[in-house]
């Protein structure tokens, strides 16, 4: 059984209604690990980034949740079974 935890951010500027969020899906085993043995470079490779227009502060907390979900479903090969944790800050 596999546990993943989903981890968002988001960053608007209200006045031009756009933002920028990001997600980054891992393994429970990556949570586990010490975060000195844990690279930048790592870290790098699966950090996603999109930006979003006409949006708003809650609206773009929804879309980034939603993006990333419907992002790992499309790229997941797993059978489903194990726990998946959001973590946001809304």
């Amino acid at each position: 059984m596999n546990n993943y935890s989903l981890f968002t951010n988001a960053s608007l500027n209200p006045e031009l209604k756009v933002g920028v969020g990001d997600y980054l899906i891992v393994p429970e085993s990556f949570i586990k690990t010490p975060s000195n043995l844990i690279t930048i470079s790592e870290l790098d490779e699966i950090l996603v980034l999109r930006r979003f227009e006409n949006t708003s502060s809650v609206k773009l907390e929804l879309q980034i949740v939603l993006w990333a979900l419907e992002e790992y479903c499309i790229g997941s090969t797993s059978s489903g079974s194990g726990k998946h944790h959001i973590y946001y800050d809304f």
